[in-house]
């Protein structure tokens, strides 16, 4: 439960209920004018969002954020199942950086145990990595 404490008299919370309106999510709040109801001890503050998933009052700059964020929370993009017209065979460009880099290649073997590969690196191109090379085999 969302619930958003503001006053008519308040040009910050008359930016707020606006926020609310064009971002079309004022219907997740619970909206109570302050000028004629009674309030909790808590909202001393206006504008001033409670939401009861979070343990404290969001008052004026962090009610603002509260907001600016709320887009992110419970975002599906990056569930796969939500793409609809995923292709069939996509057209991805062979990169040959990445299939010829000599980096850390970790691989399991025929027992399934983690076995690492040692790094082919040019210390002679490098010099300050080999020196840190020399350093840690200290």
């Amino acid at each position: 439960m969302k619930i958003v404490f503001y006053s008519e008299q308040c040009e910050y919370s008359k930016k707020l209920i606006a926020y609310l309106d064009k971002h079309n999510i004022k219907n997740l709040f619970n909206l109570i004018n302050i000028d004629n109801t009674q309030v909790p001890d808590e909202i001393d503050v206006v504008p001033s969002i409670i939401d009861t998933e979070l343990n404290q009052p969001m008052k004026g700059k962090k009610a603002f954020e509260y907001l600016l964020n709320l887009k992110y929370f419970n975002n599906p993009t990056n569930n796969i199942e939500c793409i609809k017209d995923l292709p069939s065979n996509p057209n991805i460009p062979h990169d040959e950086k990445a299939t010829e880099t000599k980096i850390t290649n970790l691989e399991l073997d025929s027992n399934s145990e983690l076995e690492s590969k040692p790094i082919n690196i040019d210390t002679k191109k490098n010099n300050k990595l080999a020196i840190l090379i020399k350093m840690r085999k200290k």
